[in-house]
């Protein structure tokens, strides 16, 4: 019984001794919170940040201006925009994605020494500080500076990150940059297109960028008689009892204007008919062959 007993107790012993062993074993460290340290190291990443943000609402507005439909298929056009708008989320969740990463690399050169910013900036982020996404963007909310100036790493040269760059385009037709205070001109081409301005009204669901691009697309269809309408111009241009009207309103108000606005700008659409040849052949069971010729035009 002795014996059992003491060799029950030497187990004992050697396991706790095991365990002591095992808990004097350092972990591996882990990286620290990247804000841990001088919160400067978020200024330049911030910066970056926000010009990203900024050139959203440009790429946003090239998407929405590049969508053509038929007015009266304002269910295509809201599909058209849902897609601009997904395309903007995507892009802005890029935005707070690039955002995470430049912290990691920009405040772990400020807190580990040693730290290789090169391999971090090439995608090697494994040794680099801990930051969430969403930390990430309330370390540039909550007054970190925006300014455009530079971090320079140590021992290195300034680094600069671009996310994203806008293009800005230009309107397809000229138009006057002023406003129609007494709504002349918007009358007159109301008169000419509110049949399909309606019809927009009862389609695109309260969606107003939709029904902005489908009232756009109706002035598109009468752009022509809006341009000759809905002006003041030197010459007879024609526009009937239309023009009449504009020109009595705009006249009475001495706000006449000698192209349309551009909040009523419009592109004259035009027409192009493509002719093509298409030739078949079919084989028979008794291995003759017969050759037709079939014109289609294509509308």
């Amino acid at each position: 019984m002795a014996g059992r007993g003491t060799g029950a107790t030497v187990a004992a012993l050697l396991t706790g001794v095991t365990l002591l062993g095992a808990a004097a074993r350092p972990a591996s460290a882990r990286p620290p919170q990247c804000l841990s340290g001088p919160v400067d190291c978020v200024d330049e990443p911030c910066s970056l940040f926000q010009d990203c943000l900024d050139a959203l609402p440009d790429i946003f507005q090239q998407c929405v201006n590049s969508i053509q439909s038929a007015p009266r298929k304002c269910a295509l056009i809201l599909d058209e925009v849902q897609r601009c708008r997904d395309q903007r989320t995507a892009l802005r969740n890029d935005c707070i994605d690039e955002l995470r990463a430049n912290i990691k690399c920009q405040c772990s050169d400020v807190l580990i020494d040693g730290f290789d910013l090169d391999k971090c900036e090439k995608g090697n982020r494994k040794k680099a500080c801990r930051i969430s996404r969403g930390a990430a963007r309330r370390a540039c909310q909550g007054g970190a500076a925006l300014a455009p100036a530079a971090i320079t790493p140590l021992g290195g040269a300034a680094t600069t990150t671009t996310v994203i760059t806008a293009t800005t385009t230009t309107m397809p037709v000229s138009c006057a940059a002023v406003e129609d205070p007494f709504r002349c001109q918007a009358r007159c081409v109301s008169s000419i297109v509110h049949g399909c301005y309606d019809e927009c009204t009862d389609r695109c669901e309260g969606d107003q960028t939709a029904l902005k691009i489908c009232r756009r697309i109706c002035r598109d269809e009468q752009c022509n008689t809006l341009g000759k309408t809905c002006i003041a111009d030197d010459g007879d241009g024609g526009g009937g009892a239309a023009k009449n009207a504009y020109l009595v309103c705009c006249t009475s108000h001495d706000s006449c204007l000698a192209e349309l606005s551009c909040d009523l700008v419009c592109e004259q659409l035009t027409t192009t008919t493509v002719t093509t040849t298409l030739t078949t052949t079919t084989v028979t069971a008794t291995s003759t062959s017969t050759t037709s010729t079939t014109s289609t035009t294509l509308f």
